[in-house]
């Protein structure tokens, strides 16, 4: 299999990706930056299922090889402030759980992430979105007591057990840390 970054075989190779091609295309991504920005741009195509997919690819690749995008976190982190395809969220929310947020994103993603644990319908954007709620709680410990407050909001709601058990975790660690 060879990749090209020529639009339309580029795409047939997303749509037709399978778990086991990712060691394939993990080392390709890394011998071409061109094809990590590819996959990094294609998540904002309007094509819901490329954006997607693409988005899923880049989620797997960087689970794998974190330091990808460590200079690249803003272009993660800027379309999850307006995406509304729940599965963008999805990847997008749990790639971001992995690093440390740069400082002038902190208020403006920690207002997003409350507005996708109230919002949104897809139990994993929850659970990703408390997640990172409160990784940046460890970066603002002042966000603490209001994230303490959120998580006993909704562990008095009824809600999946994904979402019951991050949050009992949660508040776990909040009142260790407090």
């Amino acid at each position: 299999m060879q990749l090209s970054l020529e639009k339309n075989s580029f795409k047939s190779l997303i749509y037709s990706f399978g778990i086991g091609d990712l060691k394939f295309w993990e080392a390709t991504a890394d011998l071409d930056d061109q094809l990590f920005q590819k996959l990094l741009d294609l998540t904002s195509s309007n094509e819901a299922l490329l954006a997607w997919r693409s988005a899923w690819i880049l989620d797997l690749l960087l689970e794998r090889n974190p330091e990808w995008i460590k200079s690249r976190l803003p272009l993660i982190i800027i379309p999850l402030l307006s995406v509304g395809n729940s599965s963008l969220q999805r990847h997008l929310t749990r790639i971001l759980t992995r690093h440390e947020i740069p400082e002038v994103f902190l208020a403006k993603l920690i207002d997003r992430c409350l507005v996708l644990l109230e919002t949104s319908k897809a139990v994993a954007v929850r659970v990703n979105s408390l997640q990172l709620l409160y990784n940046m709680s460890l970066q603002v410990p002042e966000f603490k007591s209001e994230l303490l407050l959120v998580v006993e909001n909704y562990r008095l709601k009824e809600e999946s057990a994904g979402l019951v058990n991050r949050l009992e975790n949660i508040n776990r660690k909040l009142l260790i840390h407090k």
